[in-house]
């Protein structure tokens, strides 16, 4: 991983808050387009948005809805996709010196990949940084979620594909962010490519959520397995700095 040591400028947030707005509209678009597709209504749409703010969980949340799943299975879903999210705050956190409790309290509801994968690279953090980076990805999110709902019906009936098409941006944009900030050891390019095999699966399990029976099993075991190279990753850095 290149590591920053220097403290990341306010000015820095636009370039890097507008590679994720590029990535997250027309992600959030497709999550509109498609959950307006299953027939939820507007307002569920826009608060799964504002609430969940999690794109692979909505995408797999509007599968589960259009197909009438019980409840336990909706919560039980959004919790595996999102369980690695339980590391990258912590890892975050103790990595940039910030091992206070008000950081994470302040800064967790916008830890997304991408935010974490952009952010992540600085060993200095900047609270004031952070939170331009999030309220970019957080605005882009809720404005292509809203233009979705608008123009979905229109071009779904044009273009019916287009909601697959565009729902592989959000995958495609964080393991593209995430590479470009890692260079692996000599002799661990086989590990990293594991690394990305597993991730992927895991955002495709969670697109494809509709076929719930024969990907539970996996999805479950892709989910820890990107906890657990998350988690290494950190410690492994923690181990050379020491």
């Amino acid at each position: 991983m290149k590591t920053l040591d220097r403290r990341p400028s306010t000015s820095q947030a636009l370039p890097e808050g507008l590679a994720i707005v590029l990535g997250y509209l027309p992600a959030s678009m497709a999550f509109g387009m498609a959950a307006r597709h299953f027939g939820i209504p507007t307002w569920g749409i826009l608060a799964m948005s504002a609430f969940i703010y999690a794109g692979t969980s909505q995408f797999a949340l509007a599968g589960l809805w259009a197909g009438h799943a019980p409840l336990w299975l909706d919560v039980g879903t959004v919790w595996l996709i999102n369980m690695r999210h339980a590391v990258y705050g912590p890892a975050l956190t103790m990595r940039q010196s910030l091992a206070r409790k008000i950081f994470p309290l302040l800064t967790g509801w916008g830890l997304t990949d991408e935010v974490f994968a952009a952010l992540v690279r600085y060993k200095q953090a900047s609270l004031a940084h952070y939170g331009q980076v999030t309220a970019m990805a957080y605005g882009a999110w809720l404005t292509g979620t809203m233009a979705g709902v608008l123009f979905g019906t229109v071009i779904l009936r044009q273009v019916p594909s287009a909601s697959e098409a565009l729902a592989f941006v959000l995958p495609a944009l964080f393991i593209a962010i995430l590479w470009h900030w890692i260079t692996p050891l000599p002799g661990q390019w086989d590990r990293m490519a594991i690394a990305v095999v597993v991730l992927t699966s895991v955002f495709y399990g969670g697109m494809r959520i509709s076929q719930m029976g024969s990907l539970a099993v996996p999805l479950a075991a892709g989910s820890a397995a990107s906890v657990v190279t998350v988690y290494g990753s950190w410690e492994r850095k923690q181990g050379e700095e020491s």
